[in-house]
C-alpha cells in the first residue's frame, strides 16, 4: 500500500493493507546497484495506509481503521536480529491516510480524512512524539504535500468540496498551520495523488476521478496555485498509482490495463512553463498493479555527514567508527550485510570526496 526509504537510502519499508487484523511490514536492503533483497518482515495492526521513515532506526507506520485511526512510532533494529519496538503511539482521528515530515524531520503531519483535520506532532530526540498543532480544514484530506523550504503545505480534497480543491496551508517555523487554509480550484476532479516539483515552483496533482494529471505554479510569495492549462491522460477512472519528482523528472505509475490494455510507469521531463514531456512509452512493470513510489538519490545526499548536523569533518569519523565498533547496522557503508574493515575503507573513501 505505501513504500518509504530511509534517509541514508539503504532501506526500503513496505506496508500491506488488506481486510485482516493484521498486517505485514516488510523491511527491503537496498544494494550500491540498486538491487533488492529482504531483511525481515514484522506484524503490524491493521490497516497500514501510510509510511515514513523518521530516522534510519525509526519508522512512523499508520494504522487506519475507520472510526479508530493511529500511528505508531518504532524502533527498529538488524542486529543481532532483526527486531520492531513501539515507541510510541498517537491517535490523530477518524481515518488516517498519509504522514508526510519536513526536512529535518523533526516534525510529523498526519491527515484525519473524517475529521477533515490536519495534525502536526513535534519529533523530540527520544523519538517520542507530541501534538504541536491541531488544523480544521474544512473538507476531506487525502494526500499533503510539504514545499522543500517547509513553509507551505497542500492536501488534495478528492471528491469533497467541489470535487476540485486543493487545500493550502502556510506552515509557521515551528511547524504549526494556519486555521483558515485557502482552497483553490483544479480543472481537473477529484485531486488526490501530489508532489511538489522543480525546487517548489510547481505542484503537480493526480485526479481520481478523470485520470488526469495536471500541474500548477506556486506563487513565490504567497504560495498560490494557479493551474499551467497542461494535463496529461492516464485513462480511466482511478488508474493513477502515484506521482513522484526528481531533479526535473516526473514519474507516474498507472496501474491498471482496464480499456487501454496499458499499465506501468511513465517517465516525463519537467518544463520551465510547468508543462511535461514524456519520455519514451511507458513501460511495463513485473508484477500487477504498480501504484506507490519512493524515489532517492544519492546525489541529493551526503553519506559522509554521518551525524548528520549538516558539515563533513573528523565528528564524522569518530560518528562513524563508534557505530562500526559498536556493530551499529548503519557502519554497513558499502551495504553488503556485514560489518567489517571493506565499510571503514567505503566510509573514508566517501569523507575525503566530501560526501
Amino acid at each position: 500500500t505505501d513504500i518509504a526509504v530511509s534517509p541514508d537510502g539503504s532501506r526500503l519499508a513496505l506496508t500491506h493493507a488488506t481486510a485482516n487484523s493484521t498486517e505485514i511490514l516488510t523491511i527491503i536492503a537496498v544494494a550500491p546497484d540498486g538491487t533488492l533483497s529482504s531483511v525481515a518482515t514484522f506484524q503490524i495492526p491493521d490497516s497500514p495506509l501510510a509510511v515514513e521513515w523518521i530516522a534510519n532506526d525509526t519508522i512512523a507506520v499508520a494504522s487506519s481503521v475507520f472510526g479508530s485511526s493511529s500511528f505508531r512510532v518504532y524502533d527498529y533494529q538488524e542486529s543481532p536480529t532483526p527486531t520492531l519496538t513501539i515507541l510510541d503511539t498517537e491517535s490523530p482521528g477518524g481515518f488516517l491516510t498519509a504522514i508526510e515530515l519536513n526536512a529535518d524531520r523533526t516534525v510529523l503531519y498526519a491527515n484525519d480524512s473524517f475529521g477533515n483535520a490536519v495534525r502536526a506532532y513535534g519529533v523530540h530526540p527520544d523519538r517520542t512524539v507530541s501534538l504541536l498543532d491541531n488544523t480544521f480544514a474544512g473538507l476531506y484530506t487525502i494526500d499533503i504535500k510539504l514545499s522543500p523550504d517547509g513553509t507551505r503545505m497542500y492536501a488534495g480534497c478528492g471528491i469533497s468540496g467541489s470535487g476540485r480543491n486543493i487545500l493550502g496551508f502556510d506552515v509557521n517555523p515551528d511547524g504549526s498551520t494556519d486555521v483558515d487554509p485557502t482552497p483553490y480550484n483544479s480543472p481537473g476532479q477529484s485531486p488526490a495523488y501530489m508532489c511538489i516539483a522543480g525546487n517548489g515552483d510547481y505542484l503537480i496533482a493526480g485526479h481520481g476521478t478523470d485520470a488526469t494529471v495536471r500541474t500548477f505554479a506556486i506563487d513565490p510569495e504567497d504560495g498560490a496555485l494557479t493551474a499551467t492549462g497542461y494535463s496529461f491522460d492516464v485513462g480511466l477512472q482511478g488508474t493513477i498509482g502515484d506521482v513522484v519528482e526528481t531533479d526535473g523528472f516526473v514519474f507516474i505509475t498507472d496501474e491498471s490495463t482496464a480499456t487501454d490494455d496499458v499499465y506501468g510507469l511513465y517517465s516525463f521531463i519537467l518544463n520551465p512553463d510547468g508543462t511535461l514531456t514524456q519520455n519514451g512509452d511507458i513501460i511495463e512493470t513485473p508484477g500487477t498493479r504498480p501504484e506507490t513510489m519512493v524515489i532517492w538519490n544519492p546525489d541529493a545526499s551526503c553519506r559522509a555527514d554521518f551525524n548528520g548536523d549538516g558539515e563533513v569533518n573528523t565528528l564524522d569519523v569518530l560518528a562513524f567508527l563508534n557505530a562500526w565498533n559498536a556493530g551499529d547496522p548503519e557502519a554497513d557503508f558499502n551495504n553488503d550485510g556485514d560489518i567489517n574493515t571493506l565499510d571503514v575503507l567505503a566510509y573514508l573513501n566517501a569523507w575525503n570526496q566530501g560526501c
